[in-house]
């Protein structure tokens, strides 16, 4: 039995596929199929060698890699995951993705192409066992011609197997067998093929390991380092994954006497500029399709590197997030005409394309807009930019308060206020005056207030077919002077102090936005007759503003 470890390298190549887009310039639409079998069975029929215990787990694991961090798509027709597969399975699959490679070719103005095959498995005399029989290397011809994409790759899992504890390999029920170098089976045709892509876990005459703790080594820092590697750009490269995989697993075996080296096979490949193997940055920056916008939009990054398309239909708004940096977009229109521009996305930035009809706009409360262009036939599509900045808004406000019974604060307040947002921080103060009054059978009073309030929290925005509407919370802090004229003539002047929780919710326009906001909390305040000390109560109050941005 063979414990594989090329199938780690599997992914490695994958990303290495992605140099095809800095060949050609183009978008590269990527396909794969990702095989694992723990059972083979060879020409005989017979299963010669013990089941593996993790290749299709491992495959099952890749696929999810490929979709999450390598732009693979999840449509079953372009990456295709089968374990446990027979020879007629794979046959068909490669058959299904031929067929797809077709229609994109029709559907895309200018793609290239990219074709991976993985297997994780038993190989024996040069070929490769699955579950019914064996897949020989004509196969693999047929399916390499048969999708004949502009860069095609094949990995497996071809070298020698070990452990670097075999007595915890032995306790497994697994024993150690030389593997099958499947490199030296497959036609010069296949190996030879221009922008030909090989890596294996270990070099000539050497083995992989599988460590009882960590699993495969190579695999493991090779996973690793799609999350740890030195990020660059929107992703981390080709060179940085390589080089923290390969040191790494040559620290951890060396250092317990079980030297591997993993190597790297690159056959008339012409690139230039970096690669980009996985995007594990977050995407924090915004590109908005408008309501009136019908068509088809292609984003690409890092020349056609990670590829997405998007199909807009009229009526319906898109926020598709997007990674910080360069980012190619282009829109082809209902009646195929194409407006393409690149655009320089900055961390939390939002960019919108709409037409000249589009009456709906963003929450721009936090950030300042900018138009970047109009372009197409009579300015069909048009570009405007919204970065973060602070923005100064100033508002009137009428509020109307309910508190504890026999407490001395105003019933209803007038005032006016100035709030600055920056991305999704605010900062509010108010200056006011309240009023009330009540009568009872002996006496009566009036109330005169003046009120302060500060209130600082976090905001979020949603954008809709009927408008922006930004929803903010935070903590309150005021305090109300109050003059109480009794009928009698008395008059008393005494304070309140309270604290709270506030929120709001705006509908934004251009230059305006209407609030509504909710106030509740604790508040010391006197009571409301004569000659009665302050003490705790609960306050809350509901207040409408109109609000102009300046």
């Amino acid at each position: 039995m063979e414990i594989n470890h090329q199938r780690f390298y599997f992914t490695f190549i994958i990303f290495l596929l992605l140099s095809l887009s800095s060949i050609s310039h183009a978008a590269v639409v990527r396909y794969a199929i990702v095989v694992g079998n723990n059972i083979g069975i060879d020409a005989n029929g017979k299963q010669p060698f013990p089941p593996l215990q993790h290749a299709e787990r491992e495959a099952i694991s890749l696929y999810n890699r490929l979709i999450e961090l390598a732009n693979f798509d999840a449509s079953h027709k372009r990456t295709i995951l089968l374990t446990g597969a027979s020879r007629d399975e794979i046959l068909k699959a490669a058959a299904t993705i031929a067929s797809q490679k077709k229609a994109d070719e029709q559907l895309y103005d200018k793609v290239d192409s990219l074709f991976a095959f993985f297997f994780s498995g038993h190989g024996q005399s040069g070929r490769l066992l699955l579950q019914d029989k064996p897949l020989s290397t004509a196969d693999l011809v047929q399916i390499f011609h048969k999708i004949n994409a502009t860069l095609q790759l094949g990995v497996f899992d071809a070298c020698y197997s070990g452990s670097l504890d075999q007595a915890a390999l032995a306790e497994k029920g697994a024993k150690l067998t030389p593997g099958v170098n499947l490199f030296n089976e497959l036609p010069q045709e296949v190996l030879l093929s221009e922008g030909s892509i090989w890596l294996v876990s270990s070099g000539a005459g050497e083995v992989s390991y599988e460590d009882s703790e960590l699993g495969g080594v190579f695999m493991h820092f090779f996973t690793e380092a799609l999350e740890k590697a030195p990020r660059d750009g929107i992703g981390i490269t080709l060179d940085s994954i390589w080089d923290y995989t390969r040191r790494n697993t040559v620290a951890y075996t060396a250092d317990r006497d079980r030297r591997q080296i993993p190597q790297q096979f690159v056959t008339r490949l012409k690139s230039s500029g970096p690669l980009y193997l996985s995007f594990p940055n977050n995407r924090s920056s915004t590109l908005i399709l408008a309501e009136e916008l019908k068509g088809r939009v292609i984003l690409e990054y890092a020349d056609g590197q990670f590829f997405e398309v998007i199909d807009k239909q009229q009526g319906d708004r898109k926020e598709i997030k997007i990674f910080p940096g360069t980012a190619n977009v282009k829109f082809i229109d209902s009646k195929e005409n194409l407006i393409q521009e690149s655009f320089q996305f900055n961390n939390n930035s939002i960019i919108i394309l709409h037409t000249p009809q589009e009456h709906s706009i963003i929450a721009s409360l936090g950030r300042k807009s900018k138009k970047l262009w109009a372009k197409g036939s009579y300015h069909s599509l048009y570009a405007r930019e919204f970065i973060p900045a602070v923005t100064t808004s100033i508002g009137v406000e009428a509020r109307q308060g309910i508190s504890s019974r026999g407490i001395l604060l105003p019933a209803s307040s007038v005032l006016a206020s100035i709030r600055l947002d920056h991305t999704h921080q605010f900062i509010s103060l108010a200056l006011g005056y309240g009023y009330t009054k009540d009568h009872f059978i002996s006496w009566s009073y009036y109330l005169n207030a003046i009120s302060t309030s500060i209130v600082a929290g976090i905001a979020s925005d949603i954008n809709t077919s009927i408008g922006a509407f930004r929803f903010s919370g935070g903590a309150a802090l005021n305090a109300t002077h109050m003059r109480q004229e009794f009928a009698t003539g008395g008059i008393r002047t005494r304070y309140a102090f309270g604290t709270g929780i506030d929120a709001s919710v705006f509908y934004v326009r251009p230059q305006w936005s209407l609030q509504l906001s909710l106030l509740a909390g604790p508040i010391w305040a006197p009571g409301v007759e004569q000659g009665s000390n302050s003490s705790l109560a609960i306050y809350g109050n509901g207040g409408l503003s109109l609000r102009y941005r300046l």
